[in-house]
């Protein structure tokens, strides 16, 4: 019996230990399930929050970049507006000044008629000896009137004789006279002129021609090679080139270019009206005048004006003038000189 109770307690014994170890087995399977849940878990949070930082980058840099989207916006506008603003203070300037040079030439005309008047008569009338004194005072009132001319072209005031002409044929038979006047030294090279007619004052383009080319001759240093070539441009407009390789203008040059009496020039080679003259003359006829130099490369200046038959043409031609320098004077001292 005794043994029997020892095989017992005995096969107890092992049954408590193979629960024990089951169980024991069993909770360590749990913990390493545990750990395993808790890992991916982790893993997973680990990845969301990776995933939440990628995106916030993405809307971070996406805002950003609307941000500096809306900044450059911002100094375009005022960019802009600054640049408009300087334009009408240009415009500005440049208005008060052709009112101001239209006045000045307008009674610096009426001293240089009594001057003129009064020589005229006083040279009729003089002994052989005074004639010579005479000269110079005629010499010194077309001088002066050469002056007023350019001061009222620059106006927008300077009577003109306008007329329908072919420009091709124009070209050719001014170019010749513009190389002589060049000297040896200095080459037209004057491009095929296409068909096309304009209405102004071949005169007054004439002179605007060869200002230009002296122009470019004097930044040339008096040789070289000038270029002369004719465009036309959309809307009926038409071109008028002349280009140099010289010494070129600055910005701050170009823009002060058809100030009355601005030069870059010695004192003794210009006296600044050319370009004005030029200005006025292209504004006067509804076109424009267009400047583009570089220091140390060169210019191209472009005479621009209408085609003939368009409204800015006719609108040219309805106001034809026949007149002398002024029109109408009001000095009385001018009925004087006349009436002698």
């Amino acid at each position: 019996d005794l043994g029997e109770k020892e095989r017992e307690l005995m096969a107890a014994e092992q049954d408590r230990t193979l629960r024990n170890g089951a169980i024991m087995m069993l909770l360590a399977l749990g913990v390493i399930g545990y750990l395993y849940v808790a890992r991916r878990l982790e893993i997973q949070r680990v990845e969301v929050q990776a995933q939440l930082a990628r995106e916030l980058e993405v809307q971070v840099a996406e805002r950003t970049a609307e941000l500096e989207r809306r900044i450059e916006q911002v100094a375009e506008a005022e960019q802009a507006r600054l640049e408009m603003a300087q334009q009408l203070s240009e415009a500005d300037k440049m208005r008060v000044l052709g009112q101001l040079t239209g006045g000045i030439a307008h009674d610096f005309n009426n001293l240089l008629t009594i001057i003129t008047g009064a020589a005229e008569v006083l040279k009729n009338q003089s002994a052989e000896e005074q004639k010579d004194l005479v000269e110079h005072i005629l010499t010194a009132a077309g001088s002066g009137a050469d002056i007023t001319r350019a001061l009222m072209a620059y106006a927008r005031k300077q009577p003109m004789q306008l007329e329908t002409i072919d420009l091709r044929e124009f070209m050719a038979s001014r170019i010749p006279m513009i190389s002589r006047t060049m000297g040896g030294k200095v080459t037209v090279n004057a491009q095929p002129c296409p068909q096309v007619d304009v209405v102004l004052d071949p005169s007054q383009l004439t002179t605007a021609l060869l200002n230009l080319c002296l122009n470019a001759r004097d930044a040339q240093g008096g040789e070289g090679e000038i270029g002369v070539s004719v465009q036309t441009l959309p809307d009926q407009f038409v071109a008028i080139e002349v280009s140099d390789s010289g010494c070129g203008m600055t910005p701050e040059q170009v823009e002060r270019a058809v100030e009355p009496f601005f030069t870059t020039k010695h004192e003794s080679q210009g006296n600044g009206l050319g370009l004005s003259m030029v200005y006025g003359f292209s504004k006067q006829l509804g076109g424009d005048l267009e400047i583009v130099s570089t220091p140390g490369e060169g210019s191209r200046i472009r005479i621009i004006v209408p085609c003939a038959g368009t409204t800015a043409a006719a609108e040219r031609e309805a106001s034809r003038v026949s007149k002398g320098v002024t029109g109408v004077e009001d000095e009385d001292t001018l009925d004087h000189a006349a009436g002698s």
